[in-house]
């Protein structure tokens, strides 16, 4: 396991960790890089990060700044943050991505959840458990390979062409079909009874 401190002595070595990169003026409040710095450790801890990504603290730094300074310049795209914690976990989940060391098929949750309040969009339950579903890894089902996620939460939160909106509302409007529903339902349920239903001969 990586010592906590491993990453903060990374990150001292290249900058003030009271140094404040973000602030909001509509929210009143700002993040440091010592908010970044626990969002870390955090990621370390519960396996969104790599254990040795203290060897990427330049990387993450860079990216880092460029995202903060993106927010900063662009104040009407992020006002679905409101409070330190979510600003800095989406700028370190995003920078985890973007330097290519984040885990987001086995922990797709927390990247999809930042994505979401990055572009201020409310979901249904149903719609954000399916959309964290979809971008999971599965087993097949006779337990011998991994099928690969329909989606990558790490692209969905770099994306910045508007792809998880209009997902979203194209998802949302399928909901609404009740043909189509009905037609997916019947679908799954024939899946499941696919044995059953077996022609006998």
């Amino acid at each position: 396991m990586t010592d906590k401190t491993s990453i903060e002595d990374a990150l001292q070595k290249l900058l003030r960790l009271t140094e404040v990169i973000y602030e909001s003026e509509c929210a009143g409040y700002t993040v440091n890089w010592e908010d970044i710095l626990a969002e870390l450790n955090e990621c370390i801890s519960k396996g969104y990060a790599p254990s040795d990504t203290p060897r990427f603290a330049a990387d993450l730094v860079q990216v880092i700044r460029q995202r903060a300074e993106y927010m900063q310049a662009q104040p009407e795209l992020f006002r679905g943050f409101t409070s330190t914690g979510e600003a800095a976990e989406y700028m370190t989940l995003y920078a985890l991505c973007k330097v290519g060391i984040a885990s987001t098929e086995e922990n797709p949750t927390p990247f999809i959840q930042a994505a979401l309040i990055a572009v201020a969009l409310n979901v249904s339950e149903h719609l954000r458990s399916a959309l964290i579903e979809t971008a999971s890894s599965l087993i097949s089902e006779d337990g011998e390979d991994e099928i690969p996620p329909l989606i990558d939460a790490g692209v969905l939160l770099l994306d910045q062409t508007g792809a998880l909106s209009k997902l979203i509302c194209q998802a949302s409007d399928l909901v609404e079909d009740s043909t189509w529903v009905a037609h997916v339902a019947v679908e799954a349920a024939c899946k499941s009874m696919a044995k059953t239903l077996e022609t006998r001969t």
